[in-house]
């Protein structure tokens, strides 16, 4: 019988505990069943760090994960907009637009995704200048590099940038599973 891995109410930064530890779970058990249907709100961190446990598990030759989606009908819609559902089907997400979840890998590295989230931030927040879109730009890139450069992961990592009109803001989460920055500055100080 499968396992059921539930997940909380709220995926987002200030349950980082109990989505590390879902996390946790989802890359070590065998037939396992990701449960979201209490989900009732998400956010890219939530989403990104969960992705990445997803693709994790492939890495370690774990068998994909059934997925039972959100019951609220506003959070099932978010996350299939930003193909979640399909990350965990399959393993990929089929949309290579700037708002959908995307995997990330060093043969992967596509310009135009980064260039597209600063095209969004420039159109969408108000009052950004042309060196804040530059700022995002090579943030993101040096981010997404690091990742590649420094993580010591077999695995992927998900990006996930998300548009919220009610705040003008964007906001990008980038996930991995990877040794962690604090280690990866231990291992090579001088990196």
């Amino acid at each position: 019988m499968a396992l059921h891995i539930t997940l909380p109410e709220r995926l987002e930064a200030a349950s980082a505990s109990a989505q590390v530890a879902s996390a946790r779970v989802i890359t070590s058990v065998g037939e396992a069943v990701l449960d979201a249907t209490r989900v009732r709100f998400s956010m890219p961190y939530g989403i990104v760090t969960l992705g990445a446990a997803v693709l994790r598990r492939e890495t370690v030759g774990l068998a994909r994960l059934k997925y039972e989606p959100p019951i609220d009908a506003e959070a099932a819609r978010f996350l299939r907009e930003v193909e979640f559902d399909e990350l965990v089907k399959t393993g990929r997400s089929t949309r290579q637009g700037t708002l959908a979840m995307r995997r990330v890998s060093a043969s992967s590295m596509d310009p135009t995704y980064t260039q597209g989230i600063a095209d969004l931030v420039e159109r969408l927040v108000p009052n950004t200048t042309e060196s804040v879109v530059d700022l995002v730009k090579t943030a993101l890139n040096e981010m997404l590099q690091n990742v590649v450069e420094h993580a010591e992961s077999t695995t992927d990592a998900v990006v996930l940038t998300g548009w919220y009109a009610r705040e003008q803001n964007v906001r990008i989460a980038i996930a991995d599973s990877g040794i962690g920055l604090a280690d990866s500055v231990r291992r090579n100080p001088k990196t």
